[in-house]
C-alpha cells in the first residue's frame, strides 16, 4: 500500500499503530493454507510484525538490525572506541536481542565466507527452511528480504577482486541539466554518517558537479574502491539467489515456483552512475526510481523476454496474491492499492496502457520534498521547495537532460492536474512552509511563466 494510504512517511512509525487491522501480504497467504516465513528486510528493519507471518525467525549472533556487521580489525576498533565514549557518557545503543549497534566505515572487504556477513548467513538459512518445506508437499510463501545492496558496503573480497575497476566506464553526463534546483543533485546524508565520509560535501557547499574530490579523480584512475565493493555486493547477492535456485531444483519443486526478484531504488549517490539514468536513491529521476524485476513463471514466463511497460511497487501486493489464487485480496475501504501485471506475465493485452503512477516524498531526508507523476513517456517532477516543475519525454530523453516545462505548457498542465487530483484523493500531506505556516501548493497551482 502506498504510504498516504496508510499514512506512514518515515522509517520509525509501525504501520499497525495507524491501521491496526490492516492485512498484509503475508498474512493473506497464512489466512490462505499457506506457510508464511519472512527472513530479513521484508518489511523495514524494526517492524518485524510477527502477525503476518507463520515464522519470522532471527539468526542467532546477529544484531537486530544486521547491517553494520564489520570483521576487518580496523573497523571493529571504530565500533569499540564509540561503545566506550557511549558508555562513559551514560548512553547506549543496545538492540532488543541484547547487540551494540554501531557503524564504522563505509565500505569494507574481508577474507571471509559469504556467512560471515547477514546475506551470506541469511541464504544458508534459507536453502535450510526450503528443505524442510519441500518435504512437507504443502504451499509456502517464503520472502528472502537482502540488506546488500546498502550502506555499509560490506562484503567478502573474493567477489571485489572479481571486477577490473579500469574497464568499467563511468557516466559520460556527470552534470545537472540547466534549470534542475541545485538541492537535486546532492547527497548523500547516510553515507556522511560514516566514519571514512564525513568530509563528503554538505547541504549549501559546491555544487555536487563541481566537487573535483570525487568525480574528475575518477575519470582520471578509473573505477574507484567504492565502486568495486558495490560491484561485489551485486554478485554476492546474485551468488544467494543462485543458491536458493539451486536448491528448488534439487527438490524437484523448481517448476511449481514462482520467484520474483525486485529491488526498491537506484544505487547511493556515490556510486558511478547507472548510464544512461540521471538521478540515484531519494531522488525522483529515472536513477533514483527505475529498477529491475524479474519474474520466473514455470509454463507461462518466455525465459529470455523482456517487458517495456512499467509497473509500481504497489502493483506487487495485487500480483503475488493473484498468482497464488487468493481471490479476497482488497485493503482499506474495500480498495487495494496497484494493479496486478499478471496479464503482463501472460501477454494477455489486459494491462491498462499509459497509466499514471506516482511517487510523493513530503519530508526531507537527504533529499529535499517533491512529487512525481508519469503517465505513458511523459514525467512531471513538482519541488515543493521552489514551487517547480520539470517535465520530461522519457522516451526522447532517458536521461531526463532537457526539461521541456516551459516548451510544453498544456503537457505540463495535463500531468498536475492529474497529480493534484491523487495527492487530493489519496489524502496524501504536504509539507509545510515556514515562512508562511501554510502548507506548500499543490502542483496544479503552478502558473506559467
Amino acid at each position: 500500500m502506498r504510504p498516504d494510504s496508510i499514512q506512514v512517511w518515515d522509517l520509525h512509525t509501525d504501520f499497525r499503530d495507524q491501521l491496526p487491522d490492516v492485512v498484509t501480504l503475508p498474512q493473506f497467504f497464512k489466512e490462505n493454507g499457506y506457510t508464511s516465513i519472512g527472513l530479513g528486510k521484508t518489511f523495514h528493519n524494526n517492524i518485524p510484525d510477527t502477525i503476518s507471518w507463520t515464522e519470522k525467525p532471527h539468526i542467532e549472533g546477529y544484531p537486530f538490525d544486521p547491517d553494520a556487521v564489520y570483521l576487518i580489525e580496523e573497523n571493529l576498533q571504530i565500533q569499540e572506541s564509540k561503545k566506550q565514549k557511549m558508555i562513559a557518557a551514560g548512553k547506549s545503543r543496545i538492540d532488543q536481542l541484547g547487540h551494540w549497534y554501531i557503524k564504522a566505515n563505509a565500505v569494507e572487504c574481508a577474507n571471509a565466507d559469504d556467512d560471515a556477513y547477514f546475506d551470506g548467513a541469511q541464504t544458508s538459512l534459507a536453502i535450510k527452511i526450503l528443505n524442510k518445506l519441500a518435504d512437507k508437499n504443502e504451499p509456502f510463501f517464503l520472502s528472502v528480504g537482502y540488506y546488500r545492496p546498502h550502506l555499509p558496503f560490506n562484503a567478502p573480497r573474493k567477489y571485489w577482486d572479481l571486477y577490473d575497476r579500469d574497464s568499467i566506464p563511468l557516466a559520460k553526463n556527470q552534470y545537472p541539466p540547466q534549470g534542475s534546483p541545485g538541492y537535486a543533485v546532492h547527497g548523500d546524508q547516510e553515507l556522511r554518517s560514516y566514519d571514512d565520509c564525513h568530509d563528503l560535501p554538505l547541504a549549501g557547499e559546491k555544487p555536487w558537479e563541481e566537487d573535483s574530490r570525487f568525480y574528475q579523480k575518477y575519470i582520471d584512475a578509473g573505477l574507484n574502491e567504492f565502486d568495486a565493493i558495490y560491484a561485489s555486493m551485486l554478485e554476492g547477492m546474485d551468488r544467494s539467489l543462485g543458491d536458493i535456485m539451486t536448491n528448488l531444483k534439487r527438490h524437484g519443486i523448481e517448476n511449481n515456483t514462482i520467484i520474483i526478484f525486485m529491488s526498491d531504488n537506484g544505487q547511493p549517490s556515490k556510486a558511478s552512475r547507472n548510464v544512461p539514468l540521471r538521478g540515484h536513491k531519494l531522488t525522483p529521476y529515472e536513477g533514483g526510481i527505475r529498477v529491475p524485476m524479474i519474474v520466473k513463471w514455470p509454463g507461462i514466463t518466455v525465459p529470455g523476454s523482456d517487458c517495456q511497460d512499467y509497473i509500481i511497487i504497489e502493483d506487487i501486493f495485487p500480483a503475488i496474491l493473484e498468482l497464488a489464487g487468493v481471490k479476497e485480496s482488497v485493503q482499506i475501504d474495500k480498495k487495494t492499492d496497484g494493479v496486478s501485471f499478471v496479464p503482463l506475465l501472460e501477454q494477455s493485452g489486459n494491462y491498462p496502457k499509459d497509466r499514471a503512477i506516482f511517487w510523493h516524498y513530503p519530508h526531507t531526508y537527504d533529499q529535499p520534498p517533491y512529487s512525481t507523476v508519469r503517465k505513458g513517456d511523459w514525467k512531471l517532477i513538482y519541488h515543493h521547495i521552489e514551487r517547480k516543475p520539470e517535465l520530461f519525454n522519457l522516451k526522447d530523453d532517458i536521461s531526463e537532460n532537457n526539461d521541456l516545462a516551459s516548451e510544453n505548457p498544456e503537457k505540463l498542465r495535463e500531468l498536475a492536474v492529474i497529480l493534484t487530483d491523487f495527492l487530493k484523493e489519496s489524502g496524501a500531506l504536504m509539507p509545510m512552509d515556514k515562512t508562511t505556516g501554510k502548507p506548500v501548493e499543490y502542483p496544479d497551482k503552478y502558473k506559467t511563466q
